[in-house]
């Protein structure tokens, strides 16, 4: 009689970054990436493309070393991230951000423990022009099947001091 392997799960998430409120600033963009424990890994999915930033498309990093960089997809392993296109407020009364930015990842694992968080981060202009984080924030992948909309609190960060106030735009 054969041993068996531990069994495995899978866990497909698809969906999108709808939009964001962020009153004080125009022409952002939103980087995703996925965290997650030991026990998972993620499988080999479809990439969707998107716009880079003009800074990327120039090989620019600014204020973001990883701004210039795009992962490459190999079949052992899936995009579990990526950078939207930059978008300035929506004209209607609720002047939002509006991306509608594709994500469409699987993972596998052999337990639920470290299940996987969705890690988005903001960025936009500074006065000079350099691309700063204009917030973050993380939210659990839902854990039951079905239709979720799921609202990420930012967290915003400030300047300590008014030079470093001036100079970041924050």
């Amino acid at each position: 009689m054969a041993a068996a392997g531990p069994s495995v799960f899978l866990l497909m998430v698809n969906g999108q970054v709808e939009s964001a409120q962020f009153p004080e600033y125009d022409d952002l963009y939103c980087k995703y990436c996925f965290v997650y424990g030991q026990d998972w890994a993620p499988t080999a999915q479809m990439v969707k493309e998107t716009a880079l930033p003009a800074a990327a498309q120039r090989g620019e990093g600014r204020g973001s070393p990883e701004l210039g960089h795009w992962p490459s997809l190999s079949s052992s392993q899936g995009l579990e991230e990526g950078i939207s296109q930059i978008t300035s407020k929506s004209q209607d009364a609720r002047r939002a951000l509006v991306w509608n930015f594709p994500i469409d990842v699987t993972f596998k694992s052999t337990n639920p423990y470290g299940w996987p968080q969705i890690v988005l981060s903001v960025y936009g202009p500074d006065v000079f022009g350099n691309d700063v984080v204009r917030g973050y924030g993380a939210v659990h992948v839902p854990f039951s099947p079905g239709r979720h909309k799921k609202t990420i609190p930012m967290f915003v960060p400030e300047s300590v001091s008014k030079l470093q106030k001036f100079t970041s735009g924050t």
